[in-house]
């Protein structure tokens, strides 16, 4: 009688074989089954920025400036840009502070009670505004030279005006829990306020959380739109110049989204106009079904898992928001927590919509002037994206690949040696590991190291090598400790300052005999 085969096999039925895997230049995937993943696709992808051919680590960050104690948190940062002395406000509970400069800030521009302000950039007359409202304090307007009131007639209570855009010529604003939205003249900053209402459009009820402007070829003209969206999810969408004229202001439509997240829930890219909701980022442009957009899947569809687990978990929290960072062709999503140290931003690459996360910047706001990133935080703001360290200390950065069959399908596999392909500007001292056959381990994990030095990390290995830098391309070849499965998903962890590091490639020699 034939004996049965052993599933581990005798060394003369197994067959060596080389795989290359690329960078997990695809991004983060929460949303595909772990079976289903691209090799380029990753579990976790923590403090890399995802370019076109490889994925490297981002940059530091560092202080920018330094407000009194008693301050709190800076919870709004307002850029005023007149084209020649473009200035950095910082908004808290306590005051309006000038942080363009940097350094120690000691008074306040104009004092305020409540440091959630949403602003604009206008003009009057060759007079560049920024005007600002945040729902509890009177409007404000600065003038680039000093601080005003915006004086508006016409509405019992002004200090309710929550949020604004500028749309053909007119400041529009929002009612703190109102379905009405107010207009000004022409060119205005303050004066006499309309009120147009909104509430016989809406069959949910609710308030305006969000109001914007958006226009399909990305410009400002006749094919503009004026966008509203209520707590509740509601859409409308209108067309024309003056509210006040029925024959210049007409209704396109009333639609449904998720439910949206923040008063900062609407950013415009482009010809997009793009909604941070409970579900993900959703498009405006898909929701009218216009000819003139590219009616694709949301922008943020391979992280919907991860994005929506934040955003419902923490939609009550103050700081969301979406801004393009144009030097790292990034597009961030703030997403807070209320527990400061573990708010995170969504990055995605806008050349290859690969998103990846950011950890360690604990931000209640965002904003970029003359090509630098800012966020505001306890009691400071912070210059982002800067500089090879986090305040002079380590960054650590975390990936974890798609799982791999290596086309060999259900065969049983040894990994024997890896060579992830570096290109790096000093010695960096990486731990790596291979994670087996779905196994849910994360690499955040601590590991008990054992007496030869190689750690067992959730019945896989983590193992310890120092990369010779110096701008080099280290490609040698490490021997791996791990036990044979079917797939497998290479884990990376550094943790390092002052260098740069891109990871190209990942080579693997292994071993394969017979069917699991």
């Amino acid at each position: 009688m034939r004996k049965a085969m052993n599933p581990t096999t005798s060394r003369n039925s197994q067959t060596v074989f080389t795989r290359t895997i690329p960078a997990p230049v695809g991004g983060l995937n929460s949303r595909d089954p772990l079976s289903q993943m691209k090799p380029e696709d990753a579990l976790i992808l923590e403090n890399f920025i995802c370019r076109p051919t490889h994925v490297e680590l981002r940059k530091g960050q560092a202080d920018h400036a330094t407000l009194p104690s008693v301050v709190g948190a800076v919870k709004s940062l307002i850029p005023y840009r007149d084209g020649t002395s473009n200035k950095l406000f910082a908004g808290t509970d306590f005051g309006i502070f000038d942080v363009t400069a940097g350094g120690t800030i000691s008074t306040s521009e104009r004092t305020c009670t409540n440091g959630e302000w949403i602003s604009v950039n206008a003009a009057n007359a060759g007079i560049r505004y920024l005007v600002m409202v945040n729902g509890v304090d009177d409007p404000v307007y600065y003038d680039g030279t000093s601080w005003h009131t915006a004086v508006m007639t016409g509405i019992t209570d002004p200090t309710k005006l929550s949020n604004l855009t500028l749309f053909n010529f007119r400041l529009f604003f929002t009612e703190e829990g109102s379905l009405s939205f107010w207009f000004l003249g022409v060119n205005a900053v303050q004066g006499a306020i309309q009120e147009f209402p909104l509430g016989n459009i809406f069959k949910k009820g609710g308030a305006l959380q969000a109001i914007s402007s958006w226009s399909v070829d990305s410009g400002t003209g006749a094919d503009d739109y004026a966008v509203f969206i209520t707590t509740e999810g509601e859409v409308a969408v209108y067309k024309g110049i003056d509210p006040s004229n029925a024959d210049t202001w007409a209704l396109v439509g009333v639609y449904e989204l998720p439910k949206p997240v923040g008063k900062k829930c609407l950013y415009r890219q482009g010809g997009e106009l793009l909604v941070i909701t409970q579900s993900g980022i959703v498009s405006v442009a898909k929701m009218l079904q216009s000819i003139a957009v590219d009616r694709t899947t949301s922008i943020s569809d391979k992280t919907r898992g991860e994005l929506s687990e934040l955003a419902t978990a923490n939609k009550d929290v103050f700081g969301w928001e979406m801004l393009r960072y144009s030097e790292e062709d990034l597009l961030i999503v703030n997403a807070p927590n209320s527990t400061r140290t573990k708010t995170v931003q969504m990055c995605m690459n806008t050349l290859t919509g690969a998103w990846s996360k950011f950890t360690a910047m604990n931000a209640y706001c965002f904003a970029e002037l003359n090509g630098n990133l800012y966020y505001g935080s306890e009691g400071k703001v912070v210059q982002a994206l800067t500089g090879t360290d986090d305040f002079g200390t380590n960054i650590t950065a975390k990936a974890k690949t798609a799982f791999n069959y290596f086309g060999l399908g259900l065969k049983l596999k040894h990994i024997k040696m890896l060579r992830p392909n570096f290109y790096i500007s000093k010695k960096l001292l990486v731990n790596f590991a291979l994670s087996l056959n779905y196994q849910v381990n994360d690499v955040i994990s601590q590991s008990s190291t054992s007496p030869n030095g190689i750690s067992l990390f959730n019945h896989s290995f983590w193992n310890q090598s120092y990369w010779a830098g110096a701008d080099f391309i280290d490609d040698q070849w490490r021997t791996v400790a791990q036990n044979p499965g079917y797939c497998f998903a290479m884990l990376l962890q550094i943790n390092d300052k002052g260098l740069f590091f891109q990871w190209n490639t990942t080579d693997f020699v292994m071993e394969a005999g017979t069917f699991m």
